[in-house]
């Protein structure tokens, strides 16, 4: 086994410390998910589904929202493009979009409960603490790899990746103490779009894609941010038996 700046060598294949570190969050933010699941009358078996199908919404919604942001990219040197499949490989290779991922895994989580017939409300509940763990660990990730810092170099990553943390912690705390309150999933919505719209002035990679003076991140934390506050006033408890 090799370490190099920001990969391990395995047997003759680089893993990424992104690719590790990512992996430890995901598992853990599972763990989380299978230890208070009773609390919210959910199955281990469709804890591990959902699991599955997180996956599957991280990878195509992250994926997605990036060929999205890069549409001003193609447009602006679309004479200039050869649509090979060296070309089609380097830009599947972009990384990853955190609310591109995060719109994926709502609706893969709104699809299997259609699906299978379980409660809506109660499962984004139990994800609620789940998702800012997960990207606690994955903003560490961002470090390792040297992306989504700050202008100047500053390491914005780790910044957001304590924002997280705390957003994670307060979150539990409520669900623990607070058995009566059923937003923790608006009231993420709301606090993680919050920080992620200052955070976004601070970014040190304006490629990520602007739609007029803010960046794409910036439009979306507004939109979840009134979507969070619209539920939040909403005098209906959405954590019900039939949510």
């Amino acid at each position: 086994m090799t370490i190099g700046i920001d990969y391990i060598l395995i047997f003759g294949k680089a893993i990424s410390f992104y690719s590790i570190i990512g992996s430890i969050g995901f598992m853990a933010a599972l763990f989380l998910c299978l230890k208070r699941r009773k609390k919210y009358g959910i199955e281990q078996d469709d804890i591990i589904n959902l699991g599955a199908y997180s996956i599957i919404g991280i990878i195509a919604g992250s994926k997605l929202m990036a060929l999205l942001c890069m549409i001003p990219q193609f447009i602006e040197y679309w004479h200039r493009i050869e649509w090979n499949s060296g070309f089609l490989e380097k830009i599947m290779g972009q990384g990853f979009v955190f609310y591109g991922g995060l719109i994926g895994v709502i609706a893969a989580f709104y699809i299997y409960c259609r699906q299978f017939k379980l409660p809506f409300g109660k499962t984004m509940e139990l994800a609620a603490p789940a998702v800012p763990l997960f990207h606690f660990f994955g903003r560490l990730g961002c470090y390792t790899a040297g992306c989504c810092g700050g202008i100047g170099g500053f390491p914005l990553q780790l910044v957001e990746a304590s924002g997280n943390l705390m957003i994670f912690a307060l979150i539990m705390y409520i669900q623990n103490k607070r058995s009566g309150f059923s937003k923790t999933f608006p009231l993420y919505l709301l606090l993680y779009g919050g920080m992620r719209f200052v955070l976004e002035f601070f970014r040190g990679d304006p490629e990520r894609g602007f739609i007029g003076f803010l960046s794409v991140s910036q439009w979306i934390s507004l939109i979840f941010a009134a979507i969070a506050i619209r539920l939040l006033i909403n005098k209906r408890i959405i954590f019900t038996k039939n949510t």
